[in-house]
C-alpha cells in the first residue's frame, strides 16, 4: 500500500482544553511551536490528504491551509466523532483512498514514521484496524481505519450514544504496532505541558 495514495489523515481537535484554561488545545505551544503544527509536519508527508476535525468557526484555523470539517454527528461525541468525520469526508471527497489515519491534536511527539509503520501491519484484510501501542497501552485515536467502516460506525453511534473509540475498535480484528512510550504522550494538564517542555529541552 502506498500511503501517499491510499491514506487520508484526520487530526481530531473537536474538544476544548478545559483543564488548560480553555481554547483550542492544539494551539498550545511546546518548545515554541504549536502542537498542531508539530503534528502536521510529522504526518502530512505520508498522506494523500490531511483534514482537521474541529467545531466552531473554521476561519481560526486558516493559517494551517487544511480543510476544516466539523463533527459529522452531533451533539458532540468525543474523538470517535472525529474518526467518523474523517471516514465520511474521505469517502465523499477522496474516493480512491482506502484508509484514514486518525491522530489527536494534543500529542506533540508523534513519530514521523507513524503512518508507514501502521500501514505495514495491514495484512490482506486480516485486520480491520491497525492501532498504535506504547508502554503496554493502546492508543485507539492513533490508528488506521478502513473507509468502508464509515456506514457501520455511523449506525453504531446512533444506536449507542456513549460508544467510545476503544470500545468500537476492539469489536473488530485489530493489529497493534509498538512504538516508544514517549511517542503518544499527550498534553491535558499544566503538569503534562511542563513535562513536554522538559522533553523538548532535552532534545535540543
Amino acid at each position: 500500500m502506498k500511503t501517499t495514495e491510499d491514506v487520508v489523515g484526520v487530526i481530531v481537535a473537536g474538544g476544548g482544553a478545559t483543564r488548560l484554561g480553555g481554547g483550542d488545545k492544539g494551539r498550545l505551544e511546546i518548545g515554541g511551536v504549536a502542537m498542531i503544527s508539530r503534528i502536521v509536519t510529522s504526518i502530512q508527508p505520508h498522506l494523500a490528504a490531511l483534514i482537521l476535525n474541529a467545531n466552531g468557526d473554521p476561519d481560526r484555523w486558516r493559517d494551517l491551509a487544511l480543510p476544516v470539517v466539523a463533527d459529522a454527528i452531533r451533539p458532540e461525541r468525543g474523538p470517535l466523532a472525529g474518526v467518523l468525520t474523517g471516514l465520511e469526508w474521505t469517502r465523499e471527497n477522496f474516493p480512491r483512498a482506502r484508509y484514514v489515519l486518525s491522530v489527536p491534536c494534543d500529542t506533540p511527539f508523534l513519530p514521523d514514521d507513524l503512518c508507514p509503520r501502521l500501514a505495514e501491519a495491514i495484512d490482506n484484510g486480516r485486520h480491520a484496524v491497525v492501532c498504535a501501542v506504547a508502554g503496554g497501552w493502546s492508543h485507539p485515536v492513533c490508528a488506521l481505519w478502513p473507509v468502508e467502516m464509515a456506514s457501520p460506525l455511523r449506525s453504531a453511534m446512533l444506536e449507542e450514544p456513549r460508544l467510545g473509540v476503544g470500545r468500537w475498535m476492539y469489536r473488530h480484528a485489530v493489529a497493534e504496532v509498538a512504538f516508544d512510550e514517549e511517542a503518544f504522550a499527550n498534553v491535558n494538564t499544566a503538569e503534562d505541558r511542563k513535562a513536554a517542555e522538559a522533553a523538548i529541552a532535552k532534545r535540543l
